[in-house]
C-alpha cells in the first residue's frame, strides 16, 4: 500500500461528456478499537469536526446529573446534539429545555442567524423580524453547556471560555472518546463561539464508532451514549430538519446509523450493526469545504453503498433528494454529480 495523499477526488461534476469540477476530501472508516477498516486519501489529516462535535460535546449534560436534575427529554437531548432549522418545532423545544433548566435565550452567547429552514426564514422577513438566539442553529448545544452550569452553581457569564469547568468537562470527554491527550487536541472557535475541536480524522471516527459500539466503555459512558443514540435516532428532524442530510440518511437506516454533519464539508456517521458484529464510525471531510452542498451526500451514500449497509437505488435516492442537478436556466439536465472516490481497504479486500 502505498502512501495516500493527504486529499483525494471524491467527487467530480461533469457537464455533458466531460469533467468540470472536482471535490477532492479525506475520509476514515474505523473501528471502536481504533483500527482503521478503510481510508480515502489520509486518514491521519486533522481538521476541524465544527458541528459533527455536538454529540460529545452533551455528554457533560448527561454525566453530570444535569439532564436528569431537570428531567430533559429524548426531544431535548436531540436539540442538544442539533444544528437545528430554526422551525416552530425547533424553538418549542429549545425553549422547553430552557423553561426547565431555569434559562433564557438572553443568557446565549452564541449569537443569531436566520434560520436554516426557508419557510422559517421567510416568515421572519414577511414579519419584518429579526432572528433570536434561540434562532441560532447551536441553540440546543448552548442551552444544554447553561443547564450544566447550573445545576452545578457554576457562573453562567463566561461559559464559553476554554478555562470556564463547562469547556474543561467537555475537552475530557472529547480525548476520551477521540483516544487522544487533551493536550494535542486543537482548539479553535466555532461560528456560535464555542469552542471547537481540531483532530485526526481517523480518532474522530473511532468516537462515533464509540458511539454506535460503547461496550469496551465503563458504565456511565455506555449508558450516556446509548441515550444520545436513542434521541438522535429517534428525533433526525430535529437534529437537522426535514430533508436535510442527516435527516435522510437517520431516515433510510431507522435505529442502525446516527450521522451528525458540521460545517466546512464535515461529516461523522456511526454504524450500529447486527448483533455480534463490531460498530463502525466514519468521518469525512471534503476539502474546500463544499460550499453547495453536492459533495458530502454523495460520498456518505456511496461509503453506506460499499459498505453494504445501502442498496443503489437507496443510495441513489438518498443523492437525488439531497443534491440539487446539474441543469441550465431552462431546467434541462446537463450533467451530472458522481462519486470517484475509491476505498482503500486496510484489511487486504
Amino acid at each position: 500500500m502505498t502512501a495516500p495523499q493527504e486529499y483525494v477526488p471524491l467527487v467530480v461534476v461533469t457537464r455533458g461528456q466531460h469533467r468540470e469540477s472536482t471535490h477532492y476530501g479525506a475520509l476514515a472508516i474505523v473501528r471502536p478499537d481504533g483500527r482503521a477498516l478503510a481510508a480515502c486519501g489520509d486518514p491521519g489529516l486533522a481538521t476541524y469536526l465544527r458541528s459533527t462535535a455536538k454529540p460529545f460535546q452533551a455528554l457533560p449534560f448527561l454525566e453530570t446529573g444535569a439532564a436528569e436534575a431537570i428531567g430533559a427529554d429524548d426531544e431535548e437531548l436531540a436539540l442538544l446534539c442539533a444544528s437545528h432549522g430554526g422551525t416552530e418545532d425547533h424553538l418549542k423545544v429549545v425553549a422547553r429545555l430552557q423553561d426547565k433548566a431555569g434559562i433564557g435565550q438572553a443568557e446565549l452567547a452564541c449569537g443569531s442567524h436566520m434560520p436554516y429552514d426557508t419557510a422559517a426564514a421567510a416568515r421572519l422577513r414577511q414579519s419584518d423580524q429579526s432572528p433570536q438566539a434561540n434562532h441560532h442553529n447551536c441553540s440546543g448545544k448552548h442551552s444544554g453547556m447553561l443547564a450544566t452550569a447550573r445545576h452545578l452553581g457554576e457562573p453562567l457569564a463566561g461559559y464559553l471560555r476554554t478555562d470556564h469547568p463547562v469547556q474543561r468537562r467537555i475537552l475530557t470527554a472529547m480525548a476520551e472518546m477521540t483516544s487522544m491527550e487533551e493536550g494535542l487536541i486543537g482548539v479553535g472557535t466555532d461560528g456560535c463561539s464555542a469552542p471547537n475541536f481540531r483532530l485526526p480524522l481517523v480518532n474522530a471516527a473511532t468516537a462515533f464508532a464509540r458511539l454506535a459500539d460503547s461496550a469496551g466503555l465503563e458504565l456511565a459512558r455506555r449508558q450516556s451514549l446509548d441515550r444520545i443514540w436513542r434521541a438522535m435516532t429517534g428525533h433526525p428532524q430535529l437534529v437537522s430538519g426535514e430533508g436535510r442530510l442527516d435527516d435522510l440518511l437517520m431516515g433510510a437506516l431507522p435505529g442502525r446509523l446516527l450521522t451528525k454533519e458540521g460545517a466546512e464539508g464535515f461529516l461523522g456517521m456511526a454504524l450500529r450493526p447486527s448483533p455480534g458484529e463490531p460498530g463502525l464510525g466514519v468521518a469525512i471531510k471534503i476539502a474546500d469545504g463544499d460550499a453547495a452542498q453536492r459533495a458530502l451526500p454523495v460520498v456518505a451514500a456511496t461509503v453506506l453503498r460499499e459498505l453494504g449497509w445501502l442498496d443503489d437505488a437507496q443510495a441513489a435516492d438518498i443523492v437525488a433528494q439531497a443534491v440539487r442537478p446539474v441543469t441550465s436556466h431552462a431546467g434541462e439536465i446537463v450533467g451530472a454529480v458522481r462519486p470517484v472516490l475509491k476505498l482503500d481497504w486496510q484489511d487486504g479486500r
